[in-house]
């Protein structure tokens, strides 16, 4: 199936070269590298293998894991770690490359492709990514009836191959369902996308135009000086070899480099310089470069000042009013965020869940903050509704501080000195009723009639 389009994919990849795009694609490659490796830290930033929670429960995710899931987890870590089983090692892409490789291959052309190996039992041996640009959809993937022609292709498992690689305009291989991720992001219900997703170079063809035109333009200022600075006029009569002589020594006084700045001598009733430089042109110019800028970033939701531009007074991705930090957070969230989930998608549909579906991958700690962020929370939870007991179990603390050993909060430290004063009152009080209570026996001791009294008042 042919993806139809204005640009082919060759087009596709020149036009990712224009700075700003690459200034944008490579950003996203550097940021997604960070979570190529383990989790070390509660908050740091990697991936995880994880058991599969159970959706259909209280808990969410199951904490406890066997020996045997720890075993198959490291098994998935290094599997991954490594491009594929340890035979593999030194053959295939480490996980480092293969989503740098992914990840330009979506941003460029919306079609993200790695290619799956496995072996006689169907287990993933081996992962690689290949060039998205030479994979075209097959046209037996939509076919009702997949056991009668088989002149298309041989079925396996109900299905023909969904995908075949192009090279030289000749079918060079072809895949079928679970030999080959073929991952869009931008997908659509029209039919004439033929199920190929659109990129965001594609969204941006007359933005990228204009850039390429801009610098063409601003270079071209500076090398042949097609903007004058002024025109010199001279005036009649001027004996025409001495006007020549004086024309031929201005220029080599004043002309720049590669011819630039080149001020044109005319004749006039009397000698006079034109300045031609007094206009806002510049600032126009300047406005028009920004205005670029921003469509392409909005575009790629990324934040300029990701890319080494910093258009805080002219607004960015988000209103004006706007500080940095939450241009970047909008950036994470909205840009970097769903690309991280459809990766994430990918290797668990292709890889993960064919090596072992009880198991998922998942990139953490994109949420940078998210640590002081929780202690913020548990502080608000402990001054409405939890107590600090109750917030010393979650860090897994004991209940009781050890002797001498207590916060510098003045609320807590007030509490203690409350709990001290009760205690020393309590202990007061008892000690004059211990007091009364002896002087109480020695009379009743002493005087037999006092104690029958008091027998037949209280019923012994």
């Amino acid at each position: 199936k042919a993806k139809r389009f204005a640009l082919d994919y060759s087009t596709l990849r020149r036009m990712a070269t224009t700075p700003i795009i690459a200034a944008i694609i490579s950003r996203r490659q550097s940021q997604i590298a960070r979570f190529a490796k383990p989790q070390r830290g509660k908050y740091d930033i990697g991936f995880v293998i994880q058991r599969k929670p159970d959706y259909y429960s209280v808990d969410a995710i199951n904490n406890e894991l066997s020996k045997k899931d720890k075993a198959i987890i490291k098994e998935l870590t290094e599997f991954l770690l490594n491009g594929g089983t340890t035979s593999n090692a030194w053959h295939g892409d480490t996980f480092d490359t293969f989503l740098k490789k992914i990840v330009k291959d979506s941003l460029e052309l919306d079609q993200a492709c790695f290619e799956i190996s496995r072996n006689k039992f169907g287990v993933p041996t081996e992962f690689v990514a290949i060039d998205g640009s030479t994979i075209r959809i097959a046209d037996t993937i939509d076919d009702d009836d997949k056991d009668v022609d088989t002149t298309k292709g041989n079925v396996i498992k109900g299905y023909r191959p969904s995908y075949v690689q192009v090279i030289d305009q000749q079918i060079y291989n072809e895949y079928y369902p679970w030999e080959l991720c073929f991952g869009t992001r931008n997908t659509t219900t029209d039919i004439t996308s033929n199920n190929y997703g659109k990129s965001e170079i594609e969204q941006l063809i007359n933005i990228i135009t204009w850039m390429l035109f801009s610098d063409a333009y601003n270079g071209k200022f500076f090398s042949n000086g097609s903007n004058p600075k002024g025109i010199m006029k001279i005036a009649p009569g001027v004996n025409r070899n001495r006007l020549n002589e004086f024309r031929q020594e201005w220029m080599s006084m004043v002309t720049g480099v590669n011819n630039a700045w080149k001020i044109p001598v005319i004749e006039s009733d009397k000698m006079e310089f034109i300045d031609l430089q007094k206009n806002n042109t510049d600032m126009q110019f300047e406005k028009w470069q920004e205005y670029l800028v921003k469509i392409a970033c909005s575009v790629y939701k990324i934040a300029p000042e990701e890319i080494g531009f910093d258009l805080s007074r002219g607004g960015g991705l988000i209103n004006n009013d706007s500080d940095n930090d939450t241009k970047l957070k909008f950036s994470k969230d909205e840009g970097l965020g769903p690309l991280l989930t459809s990766i994430e998608f990918w290797i668990n549909k292709w890889i993960i869940g064919a090596y072992n579906p009880d198991f998922e991958f998942k990139f953490v700690g994109l949420d940078v903050d998210s640590e002081s962020k929780e202690v913020d929370l548990d502080i608000k939870k402990l001054t409405s509704f939890m107590g600090w007991k109750e917030i010393r179990k979650k860090y897994n603390l004991p209940d009781e501080f050890e002797d001498g050993d207590f916060p510098l909060n003045p609320t807590f430290t007030g509490y203690q000195t409350q709990l001290q004063y009760a205690q020393q009152q309590q202990q007061s009080t008892d000690s004059v009723d211990e007091d009364m209570d002896k002087g109480l026996s020695d009379q009743l001791s002493s005087d037999p009639l006092i104690l029958d009294a008091y027998k037949m008042l209280f019923d012994e």
